[in-house]
């Protein structure tokens, strides 16, 4: 892989700087002079550097040999080490450079400044040779040129915190934390975000720092709305973007529990916010609120149960399906285990048309008594005939893949899901 060499010439200079603006990168580099060449002519003066380095390690002094082998061997053996990666190369990966490569252009400016004929400029009694002017001139112009592209993306990142390129920084979610502690004291905090897995995704990773010390739980808001059984919750939600973003969906079902209370929105400049909420009740009857209850929950040889569903029961192709399924944390899971939850559509012949496979939160995270709202969406096939569908439910171990049985009144396995519902598909527009 040549990614390896061309990311170490990179890093000579700032080329890469504005892609961390994300689809905003010209209003990044149009608050910039253009001097975008000098990385340009950076990356050139190492690529004469390199042969002459090494000609200079074969030839010169000895002790100028010793030196330029080691600093040769520093810039090569990160590049040989990640020439044939198994993974992706990033840029990072080659921090451990600096500053081998500005040494290096160092030698091939000294020696060939060395070379050229003395020349100076008179300053009162004094006289200013021309070359150190030079040198001074073009460090001051690369520093300042650096220091201003970097100065920029710290300005562009606090105006538009949510490019993509970059983190969120750190200041917004830290003051959504304060304010999550202070509604929660001693209440636990549920954080709801894309992702729910730290030193995996950005969100829990963060507030997995900022929440340390205090009772707190990740779900992926995309998929998942757990409730403790606890009379007080405080829920943590975002990063939000406007509209009808990912989030929307738990976002809605909070708001509309009976018990629910909105707290205090720290909004980023850019539209996006993180959003509090407070729940205190004395039951969790409003979360189940306009939801399909089974007569009796429906437990599962894990410890689950199915308390319920919710589902438009009727649908057209090309749309997706909303299924929220109501479930129940009898027992907690047996350690190391880690269960994914299923949904699919059949048909009269019991051939599954659609489906969706989620987790959204994390077994290694249940405790007993949670009451939990899954959500999953199921694109409906354009070519799906229109009648009668069943939605299919249930739970498998993972990674082998073994359905959960659910269990008889009695206590043996009795099937590997629940029907939730009928639906009726019609063609779409």
């Amino acid at each position: 892989s040549a990614d390896a060499l061309r990311y170490a010439f990179l890093l000579t200079g700032s080329q890469g700087i504005p892609a961390l603006a994300g689809s905003r990168f010209l209003a990044y580099r149009a608050g910039l002079p253009n001097l975008w060449w000098l990385n340009g002519l950076l990356m050139g003066l190492l690529a004469l550097a390199l042969p002459y380095a090494l000609l200079q390690a074969l030839r010169g002094p000895e002790l100028r040999r010793r030196t330029l082998v080691l600093l040769l061997l520093w810039f090569a053996l990160p590049i040989l080490l990640q020439s044939r990666p198994s993974t992706d190369v990033y840029p990072h990966y080659f921090i451990l450079l600096y500053p081998v490569q500005f040494l290096l252009v160092a030698f091939l400016l000294v020696d060939g400044g060395g070379r050229l004929p003395d020349r100076s400029l008179p300053l009162g009694r004094h006289r200013l040779p021309l070359k150190g002017l030079f040198l001074v001139a073009g460090l001051l112009l690369w520093g300042g040129w650096q220091t201003a592209v970097l100065g920029r993306l710290f300005a562009f990142m606090d105006r538009y915190p949510t490019t993509g390129g970059y983190g969120i920084p750190l200041k917004y979610p830290r003051q959504a934390a304060q304010e999550a502690r202070r509604l929660a004291s001693p209440a636990e905090i549920i954080v709801l975000s894309p992702g729910m897995t730290p030193m995996v995704d950005e969100p829990p990773t963060v507030f997995e720092a900022l929440l340390f010390g205090h009772p707190h739980r990740f779900a992926d808001g995309r998929w998942a709305l757990p409730v403790p059984d606890a009379t007080s919750t405080v829920y943590l939600v975002g990063p939000v973007e406007p509209g009808e973003g990912d989030l929307a969906p738990s976002l809605r079902r909070l708001e509309a529990m009976g018990y629910g209370h909105a707290g205090p929105t720290i909004p980023l400049p850019d539209g996006w916010s993180y959003r509090l909420f407070y729940r205190d009740g004395p039951d969790r009857e409003d979360v189940l609120a306009g939801m399909v209850r089974f007569p009796e929950p429906i437990p599962f040889a894990n410890g689950v149960a199915f308390l319920g569903y919710a589902l438009d029961g009727q649908a057209a192709t090309g749309e997706v399906l909303e299924v929220w399924l109501a479930w129940w944390v009898r027992s907690p899971p047996p350690a190391g285990a880690d269960y994914h939850f299923f949904t699919h559509l059949l048909d009269e012949a019991g051939q599954r048309r659609a489906q969706h496979d989620g987790i959204g939160f994390p077994t290694t995270s249940w405790r007993a008594g949670d009451l939990v709202l899954s959500r999953f969406t199921l694109p409906l096939p354009q070519d799906l005939p229109s009648g009668r569908y069943r939605l299919w439910a249930g739970l498998y171990t993972y990674p082998d893949v073994v359905n959960v049985p659910v269990l008889d009144e009695a206590g043996n396995p009795a099937g590997g899901g629940v029907v939730l519902g009928e639906i009726t598909v019609g063609e779409g527009g």
